[in-house]
């Protein structure tokens, strides 16, 4: 075998060496990458991202921040909401003049470039180690859309905590302002997880499917049975009660698995499309789902929110969605009335899938991500900050 091996000239051997380690190369890459934004800006974001870090940084908060030009379309209730949480969250800031201590993994902006400050070990965050610090998971995903952000709008100084977690939350006991995916509560900013995807690009590209086509059956899937995390949340089993209705009317509520499973098979959003009646329900907390569900050009069922979700600031009721009670006690009520207006149905649907293809389109999320910075910055004019560490981007 040797021999044979041997006849064949050293650049065939360097050859095929080099073709291996690009082999090897991609399916690296492949493995702890992930894909990220739409058609063709879409790009790749890693799993893990090192920062080189310095210490004991300082800086003042010097720039104020307006709407740019291309954003004044941006719907007035989103600024309003922003600017008004915002103003909330000033209130337990130093007064003017006093330095503001960097809070735990928390997040500035300065000179349109993004800093992790006092950085410490946790699920998504190693400790400061060898002058750097390592971002994983949703702070990165985060972290990276703001820099994105920071390359379409110069952004603001600002200085704040994320909420990053399904359930939102506030941190009342800190200095800073936090700014929060999936929702909001108390004084915190709403941000959007997800400004840019791939869903909505996919969903748009899809053939349209026609109103007296679609299935009069409701729709409803999801990855599994989570039970409610949101604090003091009056009804936490949604997704349980789905299932026991759909038990108990299969004529009108359609589970892609059976219903006494935990775990329901994932649809395809272009299936969904397929039905007159879709329906939202909360996971563990509000989801980032529901934009991608007002897209489809179907009636959107949503129960009572514990707490809103972002979209839910500027649609309203029987307008763009059809309201449901928390514990989905009506639900089968609000179907048979959805069923008995049928152009009225269509009305709504139609006006849920023109509000994230036009008012809330992704031009217009990003202005909103913007909006948000740009909101907490204007409460922060001529702070100083200090942080013990503080790790960058270049």
């Amino acid at each position: 075998m040797l021999s044979k091996m041997q006849q064949y000239p050293a650049g065939v051997w360097t050859t095929l060496g080099i073709l291996l380690t690009l082999l090897l190369l991609g399916l690296y890459t492949r493995g702890h990458t992930r894909r990220w934004g739409s058609g063709s800006k879409a790009h790749t974001i890693p799993k893990h991202k090192v920062l080189p870090c310095v210490t004991r940084a300082s800086w003042v908060l010097n720039s104020s921040w307006e709407l740019d030009a291309a954003c004044k379309r941006l719907p007035a209730g989103w600024v309003e909401l922003v600017n008004r949480q915002a103003a909330k969250s000033a209130l337990r800031m130093p007064v003017d003049g006093e330095q503001v201590l960097a809070s735990a993994n928390s997040v500035l902006i300065h000179d349109n470039r993004l800093w992790w400050l006092n950085p410490i070990a946790g699920k998504y965050t190693d400790g400061f180690t060898n002058s750097s610090v390592t971002l994983r998971s949703r702070p990165l995903e985060i972290a990276q859309t703001l820099r994105r952000l920071s390359s379409m709008h110069r952004l603001p100084d600002a200085i704040f905590q994320l909420s990053f977690g399904d359930v939102p939350t506030d941190a009342p006991n800190s200095d800073l302002p936090t700014l929060s995916i999936h929702g909001w509560v108390d004084a915190s900013v709403p941000i959007m997880r997800y400004p840019h995807s791939e869903r909505h690009t996919d969903i748009a590209a899809e053939k349209p499917v026609p109103w007296a086509d679609k299935s009069r059956r409701l729709v409803y899937s999801d990855g599994h049975a989570w039970k409610s995390g949101m604090p003091s949340d009056p009804f936490r089993a949604g997704r349980t009660k789905v299932r026991q209705l759909a038990r108990e009317h299969p004529a009108d509520i359609y589970l892609p698995t059976k219903p006494s499973s935990t775990e329901l098979k994932a649809i395809p959003y272009k299936n969904w499309r397929k039905h007159k009646f879709v329906l939202y329900v909360d996971g563990i907390g509000p989801s980032s789902r529901l934009q991608v569900l007002l897209q489809l050009n179907s009636t959107v069922f949503i129960p009572d929110m514990h707490i809103p979700n972002w979209p839910m600031a500027l649609i309203k009721p029987y307008v763009h969605y059809v309201p449901v009670a928390r514990n989905l006690s009506n639900l089968l009520a609000q179907l048979q009335w959805a069923e008995a207006h049928d152009e009225a149905a269509r009305a709504i649907a139609s006006r849920g899938a023109s509000f994230i293809a036009h008012e809330m389109d992704e031009h217009h999320r990003w202005c909103a991500m913007h909006a948000a910075v740009g909101a907490v910055a204007n409460q922060q004019r001529a702070r100083r900050v200090n942080a013990s560490i503080a790790c960058g981007w270049k």
